[in-house]
């Protein structure tokens, strides 16, 4: 208390601290409370080898990639098996507004491990496989997942229900919109590539909206609502590193675009090579430098490796 007309301030004592901090245990998952969401090991492992293998460290990436692929293995079998042992728990997760957004790790997660098998073993044949399972998991996971968060009775409020893992689902669409790209310029389906650049720009521009939609709900929540400490979960971590994949699939999709762009007009330049072959040629003319200049407009040193069969197949001559 105080006198009447003052404000009284009670000192704290000296030496107290103004905040303590206290580290706990949390509950030790087990099959029926696995999260769906432990994917991220797959997708942070992929990310780390694919890195090492292009800046050319020695031994790592290989050992990184076989690790992934327990990883993946060993997560998709307790995945089944949680499934078949505990199918209560696993509906509980899909209809949770805070668990259910961790299925989308499942669709980032393979589209990582088939980039592996593109850049690190030039598997695609493979790959391709994988390709179609994050596919068929993204639409899966992207329509049955948000069809039945949006259709259950009881909601959680803004501030429970909403956190960083939310914008995996942008991940996981940049992921397949990038593996995508890799299948198309590896060529293991001949005639398809236009279709399927068309296809990975598709999920770019979704992943995209998704991104600036849900990042929108998450500053609202920061600036509206009432923030704990707690609050500051690591899945907000996401919301600088959905925006990086996200930057990542759009230059490699302007990438696989050029190149698929570069190697089609050396195949119109390959055809009127071989219709030039019948006519007479004055010694020492170059047909294929010239035809690569006209149709290119660029100098035939500056065509990728692998893109124009200059000096190959009696081209040049």
């Amino acid at each position: 208390g105080g006198t009447p007309g003052r404000t009284s301030i009670r000192q704290r004592p000296r030496g107290t601290p103004i905040m303590r901090l206290r580290l706990e245990h949390g509950r030790r998952d087990d099959l029926e409370s696995l999260h769906p969401a432990y994917f991220a090991l797959v997708m942070a492992t992929g990310i780390v080898a694919i890195a090492t293998d292009v800046h050319g460290v020695p031994v790592l990436p290989k050992v990184l990639f076989w690790l992934n692929a327990l990883f993946l293995a060993g997560l998709a079998a307790a995945t089944g098996a949680r499934i078949v042992r505990y199918p209560r728990a696993f509906l509980a997760d899909i209809q949770s507004h805070s668990r259910g957004v961790g299925f989308f790790t499942t669709v980032a997660a393979t589209a990582t491990f088939g980039a592996q098998l593109v850049l690190q073993m030039q598997a695609a044949g493979l790959a391709e496989a994988f390709w179609i399972a994050a596919a068929a998991l993204w639409f899966v996971t992207i329509y049955g997942v948000f069809a039945v968060l949006t259709v259950k009775a009881e909601k959680p409020s803004l501030a429970e229900g909403l956190n960083g893992a939310w914008l995996v689902s942008a991940v996981a669409s940049q992921a397949v919109a990038m593996l995508t790209v890799l299948i198309s310029a590896a060529g293991v389906l001949p005639g398809l590539e236009r279709p399927l650049l068309f296809a990975a720009l598709v999920l770019w521009l979704g992943g995209g909206a998704l991104y600036l939609w849900i990042v929108t709900l998450i500053l609202f929540r920061y600036t509206f609502t009432q923030m704990a400490p707690q609050d500051l979960v690591p899945s907000y971590w996401i919301n600088m590193g959905a925006v990086a994949i996200s930057a990542l699939a759009g230059a490699t999709l302007a990438l696989g675009a050029t190149y698929w762009l570069l190697r089609k007009r050396g195949d119109r330049a390959a055809e009127e090579l071989r219709a030039a072959e019948v006519q007479v040629v004055e010694p020492g003319q170059r047909v294929c430098t010239q035809v690569v200049e006209r149709e290119l407009r660029i100098r035939p040193d500056a065509v990728p490796r692998g893109t124009v069969p200059v000096g190959s197949h009696g081209y040049d001559r």
